[in-house]
């Protein structure tokens, strides 16, 4: 009772306009949500050839650790655009279900079995946590595991340091250097022979998400799926 009489003062006090649309109520209204530009085809994210079903195609598998790659929209749509800064830098954190809402229809529509894996955040460096509140990654990760009902664990693969953000890094080799040896896994033990959904806002070069990647395998992991809202 109390949760939502605290919801309902917020929502009082601070009420919720679409950001499509201006309706009262929603960030992004049902008729807003229908009007994002969704990928119909997935791409490698190495040599951005088109791929049937998200593996990583064979010329490409020996440069990356990722088995599978999907991101649900294109990050230069002006309407997921303002959700991911809304959520990343007005620290709306409600707007995660929003954003997380293309990637959980794009996983019912494979009619996978997805007991064997595991869901995880791309981690934030804890100085970056502290500022922002919250890991973005890990709030839309949460809205995926309970519809996969599979296992979100948030706290063994560690951002150990601080690095500068990378969107403020326009050279791709910088980008990697930026974040090489950014990453630690805690306890190899729980990854161990574990399918992973690793999970992330936005996909630019990739970076980030492949330093991730090779800490994961690393410790054991068998397979890794990245997933993004946005690339």
């Amino acid at each position: 009772m109390s949760k939502r009489l605290l919801d309902f003062t917020i929502n009082l006090l601070f009420p919720k306009f679409c950001l499509g649309c201006k309706k009262e109520g929603f960030w992004l209204c049902p008729d807003c949500q229908k009007s994002i530009e969704i990928f119909d085809s997935f791409y490698c994210p190495v040599c951005k050839k088109r791929l049937p079903d998200g593996k990583i195609c064979e010329d490409c598998r020996r440069k990356t650790k990722l088995f599978r790659f999907f991101a649900a929209a294109p990050y230069d749509n002006n309407l997921t655009k303002e959700l991911i800064h809304k959520l990343k830098y007005s620290f709306v954190k409600d707007i995660s279900k929003d954003l997380a809402i293309p990637i959980v229809n794009f996983l019912k529509s494979l009619n996978s079995d997805f007991s064997e894996f595991l869901i995880i955040p791309v981690p934030l460096h804890k100085s970056r946590l502290r500022w922002r509140g919250f890991n973005q990654a890990n709030e839309i990760a949460k809205e995926i595991s309970k519809f996969l009902k599979i296992p979100l664990i948030s706290n063994n693969l560690v951002k150990i340091k601080s690095t500068k953000p990378q969107v403020e890094i326009s050279d791709s080799q910088k980008r990697k250097e930026n974040v090489q040896g950014a990453f630690r896994v805690k306890n190899p033990k729980i990854f161990a022979g574990k399918k992973i959904i690793l999970v992330d806002d936005i996909y630019t070069t990739g970076s980030t998400m492949e330093e991730c990647a090779k800490v994961l395998k690393r410790a054991g992991a068998k397979e890794i799926w990245g997933i993004v809202v946005a690339r």
